[in-house]
């Protein structure tokens, strides 16, 4: 029988080897490459996730905004409806002749809605015909002060100062004109309103 090649013996096991070497490396490679991917997914999770909790706290922001609005809202409308029963009743005290109730309802109306012109201008009229003038000018001038368009406030202007006396009436005249600048269709109803050609005769346009 003949002696083994050592020289095959030996190729045979640098090849084994050299396979063995390029198998771990490759592994290797592979494991490195599976820890990249997984940490750049890890990475991208993360990111996706931070955007998640941006959105979510504005959402969350966007929601309480909403229920403070919701609430400002429910608020407005109870005070709207408060401020229409006040002026209801109001309306009916002083066709009732009642006109110290109606002054008193329709202060409790304007604490519900102290911006509107037109409950501001029945409260003031209603103090002119309880002969308060004063007060009932310092009203139709704040209710001026809340719309200072609303034609017929400064028609009941006029007729609020011609019942002070003379010394009102350039004022009372300028009123007037002012209305009249606003709405020119008042000429026929100031002249058509037996009050105030009583009280405001000389003021007449």
């Amino acid at each position: 029988m003949d002696a083994p090649d050592n020289d095959s013996w030996e190729d045979t096991l640098g090849k084994a080897s050299r396979r063995a070497a390029t198998l771990s490396l490759a592994g290797f490679l592979l494991v490195v490459g599976a820890m990249v991917y997984a940490y750049t997914s890890l990475r991208r999770l993360e990111q996706e996730s931070a955007k998640l909790e941006v959105k979510n706290a504005r959402l969350r922001v966007e929601l309480a905004n909403g229920a403070r609005q919701r609430d400002s809202l429910l608020g407005t409308v109870s005070q709207m409806r408060g401020a229409l029963d006040a002026t209801r009743s109001a309306i009916n005290a002083f066709h009732a002749g009642r006109l110290e109730d109606a002054v008193r309802l329709y202060g409790d109306a304007i604490k519900a809605d102290p911006e509107n012109p037109y409950v501001r201008n029945l409260q003031a009229y209603a103090l002119f015909r309880l002969g308060r003038i004063p007060e009932a000018i310092t009203a139709q001038r704040r209710a001026l002060a809340a719309d200072s368009l609303y034609a017929w406030g400064y028609v009941d202007l006029a007729r609020f100062l011609c019942a002070t006396g003379s010394d009102s009436l350039p004022a009372a005249r300028a009123a007037v004109e002012r209305a009249i600048a606003l709405q020119p269709e008042l000429t026929q109803k100031m002249r058509g309103d037996g009050e105030f050609r009583r009280v405001c005769r000389a003021q007449l346009p």
